[in-house]
């Protein structure tokens, strides 16, 4: 009757968070256990297993199982926020864009339909993860949010708890919106286009 979650070695305050939400949710104080690589967090709790089962979380190694659980696509849109947001402080990123990976194709899929309701729109792909990995990790599913204004509507809506993601997406928008000072009239018509098909709106060229 323990869940775990393992967070990075550089990112003791993100562990902390996680004590923190444990206990608002369950009212019970969770453990931090230094790792070699990583730190667990650790919540001895059967009332908490018992929900994260009743919600659609398998116990186990689920990174091929996982999906977003249906209470979820139910609750009201800062609640999907919220999800999505952990989601990205977990497996996200931010170089000249900001990405989710993660080895479940249905979870690729939920995440890109739920930020699509968002407004926010993103690629999907799937690549190949390299060399040397087991079976079930020789792809991986890519989401990548689309150009500027989603990744804008990402920052305002969504964002990341991790502060130096956080950071790290306000610079990449303080440039491309710099880059972008002088855009051409075409570019926004076409981001336009975009958002109006993707909202079912029809457009005529």
């Amino acid at each position: 009757n323990m869940l775990t979650v393992a967070v990075g070695k550089k990112h003791r305050t993100y562990a902390e968070h996680v004590v923190d939400l444990f206990k608002k949710v369950f009212g019970v104080v969770a453990e931090i256990y230094e790792k070699p690589n990583c730190f667990n967090v650790t919540l001895c709790s059967k009332n908490a297993v018992d929900f994260v089962n009743s919600i659609g979380l398998k116990k186990g190694n689920t990174f091929k199982e996982k999906v977003i659980p249906d209470i979820i696509w139910k609750s009201p849109p800062a609640y999907r926020c919220a999800f999505i947001r952990g989601l990205f402080d977990t497996d996200g990123y931010v170089v000249n864009h900001v990405g989710f990976s993660c080895y479940n194709k249905k979870l690729a899929d939920d995440v890109q339909i739920m930020l699509s309701e968002m407004g926010i729109l993103s690629n999907l792909k799937t690549l190949k993860n390299g060399k040397g990995k087991k079976d079930d990790q020789k792809y991986i599913n890519v989401v990548k949010i689309k150009g500027i204004w989603a990744e804008n509507k990402f920052y305002n809506r969504i964002g990341f708890v991790l502060n130096y993601k956080q950071e790290l997406l306000k610079k990449l928008l303080d440039r491309k919106f710099c880059r972008s000072s002088g855009m051409e009239l075409p570019y926004i018509q076409r981001q336009l286009i975009m958002w109006a098909k993707s909202v079912g709106i029809t457009t005529y060229n």
